[in-house]
């Protein structure tokens, strides 16, 4: 399985897509059809079924429109039907039975919407499309055509910028006035399928940018588009006389038929405050006597996730913990020859659902390592790596622990460390606080992934093993 996740590709192209490659519609374009609210639907569905109804919203009051506006919905079998907004910002249809995407074309050029979220059920036929302003990048400071040169956001919203060619990729920095959870993700409309967003993450200040990682994905996905999805934290120390924090994000994309330019759109948006501080969240510190995991030859003993196995189960019974002193962790199992290879989970490395390793998931305070209540970043990083990232960070809430090695310290050259009990603890709250496992809508079971796991299997998806390997 490829190291992706993925939403199932719809099985038509709508017909005003929302992203693309060469000629591009964004997804408040399109074209207007012609007599709006007329008797006539452009897709009428079949007249038997259930009434769905869209309303527009904007600021929290009803948007009323001045222009033709269609709203789509798809339901991944037959063609789209459609209906046209009234004057009083609704539009209806009947007929409908199933679970419907839910779109819209034809929205003056200064107001967009997520072209991804919306879903329409028999159980909640009724969906209000919220609409923002978009604010084009050419009207702020900044050229974006590098590091130090980067466009400069201060405020939250929904931003576009145009990418001119394959190699062009777009600076932005963002330095908000308040402290906050903050998030940035791509507004890519996943059922064209013609462009791949990406972010290259920095961290740092004007002065000294350091690359993180680069965010493909996070956020509604198809087989080649995965818009990414970004979080981060600005406490309350970075917004000072000294100078705000800045998070740099370098923002460009793979298309398909190589055809620029593309014009995008992403949104920043705070999830609520943040302060600086440890909290009342317990600090778990690693009880394990480490011992630096020796490399493999993949050559003799090649690498496999359990997800790779039995259509991509994650099953508990394939694993037993072996208590001998010799091995003390998990271990591959079965009734006929008993403890076979060694479990290992990706600790330093990116796991076959996110590209993120667990020793970089989270930095600046976004507090991605707090799962079920405790805080796991020194379990994970140890005081060192807190330190290579963050050096206020460590000798601030995190001075107490100066000494204290993490896992991610003796994973050999593949990320890799043997799945102790407790690593096994950090691994399954992890996993449910990430809802990597949602009603087959979480991050691990989406698209080429697709993973399977019962409640109590989910800290499975970051573990494999190498192939008669055991010491």
């Amino acid at each position: 399985m490829k190291k992706k996740f993925f939403t199932i590709l719809l099985s038509f192209l709508l017909t005003l897509p929302l992203f693309g490659c060469g000629k591009y519609t964004p997804p408040n374009g399109g074209t207007p059809p012609e007599n709006p609210g007329g008797p006539e639907e452009p897709n009428p569905p079949n007249p038997t079924g259930e009434k769905f109804t869209v309303s527009l919203q904007y600021e929290q009051q009803p948007y009323r429109p001045q222009n033709n506006i269609t709203v789509y919905w798809s339901d991944n079998v037959g063609l789209p039907v459609s209906a046209y907004v009234n004057r009083e910002g609704k539009a209806e249809i009947t007929g409908l039975d199933g679970d419907y995407k839910v779109t819209l074309s034809g929205l003056p050029e200064e107001y967009t919407y997520n072209p991804n979220v919306y879903i329409a059920t028999n159980d909640k036929p009724d969906v209000t499309i919220e609409l923002f302003k978009v604010t084009s990048t050419k009207r702020l400071p900044g050229s974006g055509t590098g590091l130090y040169t980067p466009i400069q956001l201060t405020e939250t919203g929904v931003y576009s910028f145009t990418q001119k060619d394959s190699r062009a990729k777009v600076h932005f920095t963002f330095s908000p006035y308040e402290p906050g959870d903050y998030v940035v993700e791509s507004w890519v409309e996943t059922s064209a399928n013609e462009i791949n967003p990406k972010a290259d993450i920095y961290v740092g200040s004007a002065a000294i940018w350091t690359f993180s990682h680069t965010q493909d994905g996070g956020g509604p996905s198809s087989t080649f588009t995965k818009n990414f999805r970004h979080e981060f934290a600005v406490p309350k120390e970075g917004i000072s006389s000294g100078g705000r924090m800045a998070t740099q994000f370098v923002i460009y994309a793979d298309c398909r038929a190589d055809q620029f330019p593309v014009t995008m759109q992403f949104r920043v948006y705070s999830r609520g405050d943040y302060e600086l501080e440890v909290g009342t969240a317990e600090v778990v510190l690693p009880e394990e006597a480490f011992v630096k995991t020796p490399n493999v030859n993949q050559e003799l003993h090649a690498w496999k996730f359990i997800g790779d196995l039995n259509g991509g189960l994650l099953d508990g019974n394939m694993v037993r913990f072996d208590e001998s002193p010799e091995y003390n962790c998990y271990r591959l199992w079965n009734s006929r020859d008993g403890f076979q290879e060694i479990l290992f989970a990706k600790i330093s490395a990116p796991t076959d659902v996110f590209d993120a390793p667990f020793n970089t998931v989270e930095y600046q305070g976004n507090k991605a390592l707090t799962c079920a209540g405790k805080n796991y970043k020194v379990f994970i990083e140890g005081y060192k790596g807190i330190l290579s990232q963050n050096e206020s960070t460590a000798t601030g809430i995190y001075k107490d622990y100066e000494g204290i090695d993490g896992y991610a310290q003796y994973t050999n050259d593949d990320g890799v460390y043997k799945v102790t009990a407790e690593l096994q603890i950090f691994l399954q709250a992890y996993a449910q606080q990430a809802f990597l496992f949602n009603d087959g809508d979480g991050l691990a079971e989406s698209g080429e992934v697709g993973y399977v796991s019962s409640e109590e299997n989910q800290w499975l998806f970051a573990c494999g093993f190498y192939e008669g390997y055991s010491w």
